[in-house]
């Protein structure tokens, strides 16, 4: 029987989190019984003021609210809602369960007008309807992407290369390689995709004197170890400054 209230940024950190963060109040009511192979949960987690952010996408969701339930055959998220910073919702819902075959997972997750991607070479805000559903071997992730607005913000110049350092060690014994216990290590397989991506116009690509927008679709397919692009773009507007010249796209 686990009964905890606190807080999240703790967890974030125990999880080895560096690239994203997470904070705000949860709750949790469990109780766990049956076996290590077929566990069974039931009871309650709520969290509410939640943050979440990625620092790599830029992407902040501030507050969120979270529910899940179990039943002793699976954990629900019976609600997820949570604002966008920049702009927009994202909203989800989801169910893990366990049995004989594993565990089981189904999430779906909404993002209306949502700034996704907020940073200083790249924005994005779209609306998204995307479905993960399967198991740690098999899994499928599908659904549509509609942008409303992308901006690719070319660099004006490339930075100075880092210089490197020549280091050479003597009289030090070689390290045994480390061993790991592959069957011990859970991993996702590789996720199919099904993901029909429209871009129908306002893809803004500026800088370096190129100043132009775009319109597109795509279908992103096979796995995320192989994926399958098919699709183009084609301009709407733009022109290319070059050596006191505009050449129009």
């Amino acid at each position: 029987d686990l009964a905890w209230r606190g807080e999240l940024t703790p967890l974030a950190l125990l999880l080895g989190a560096d690239d994203w963060a997470l904070g705000g109040a949860a709750e949790v009511e469990i109780l766990v019984d049956g076996t290590v192979g077929a566990p069974r949960a039931q009871g309650a987690i709520l969290i509410r003021d939640g943050t979440f952010a990625h620092y790599g996408l830029g992407l902040n969701l501030d507050p969120i609210t979270a529910e899940f339930a179990g039943d002793g055959e699976s954990l629900r998220l019976l609600a997820l809602d949570a604002s966008v910073a920049g702009g927009g919702t994202l909203a989800a819902t989801g169910e893990l369960g366990w049995g004989r075959g594993g565990p089981a997972f189904d999430l779906r997750v909404v993002v209306d007008d949502g700034a996704v991607v907020r940073r200083d070479d790249l924005g994005v805000v779209t609306d998204l309807s995307l479905r993960w559903s399967g198991d740690l071997q098999s899994s499928t992730l599908a659904g549509e992407v509609q942008t409303s607005n992308v901006e690719v913000r070319l660099a004006a110049g490339l930075p100075a290369p880092d210089r490197e350092l020549v280091v050479r060690e003597t009289g030090l014994a070689t390290p045994p390689a480390p061993v790991q216990d592959e069957a011990a290590i859970a991993r996702f397989g590789a996720v199919a995709l099904e993901v029909n991506l429209e871009v129908p116009n306002r893809l803004f690509v500026r800088g370096r004197g190129l100043d132009s927008e775009w319109r597109g679709t795509f279908h992103v397919g096979g796995t995320t170890e192989s994926p399958q692009i098919v699709g183009k773009l084609d301009p709407v507007r733009g022109g290319f400054s070059f050596a006191g010249r505009l050449f129009t796209i």
